[in-house]
């Protein structure tokens, strides 16, 4: 028999510290799992839209900073430092939203370019020079 190798993997759930005080209980204190799901459901709703609303801010920084340097190709530590002025980042948050402007502009490849050691840095794709023309 073979095997279907397309699968997806599935994701790796991290056991959460004190389940039993995230459960909610009847009154003859049994887990009344209908009620925690519903709770946590709604946690994972809010979780996802917080999570969308920060990557919305963060692309919009990120797109303001190529907007002032448009066609140039920046070091990621320059356009995560350009993009944290965009977002007002507090000392507090600074090293996390840091990251999460890097790890955009990481995962979104058909909008930035990234190129790796001696001259590379990132750039926007939509800000690339048109191809030259093929010679005849």
């Amino acid at each position: 028999m073979e095997q279907n190798t397309n699968v997806e993997k599935p994701v790796v759930m991290v056991k959460l510290a004190n389940l039993a005080a995230a459960a909610l209980r009847e009154t003859d204190g049994t887990i009344d799992v209908s009620a925690t799901l519903a709770a946590c459901e709604e946690q994972l709703w809010a979780l996802i839209d917080e999570e969308a609303t920060a990557g919305v801010r963060i692309a919009a920084a990120v797109n303001a900073v190529f907007e002032t340097y448009k066609g140039k190709v920046l070091t990621m530590p320059s356009l995560v430092n350009a993009a944290l002025g965009h977002l007002n980042v507090t000392p507090a948050t600074f090293a996390a939203e840091s990251e999460a402007v890097a790890e955009y502009v990481r995962r979104t490849p058909l909008e930035f370019k990234v190129a790796k050691g001696k001259g590379g840095g990132v750039s926007r794709i939509v800000d690339a020079p048109p191809p030259k023309p093929a010679k005849a």
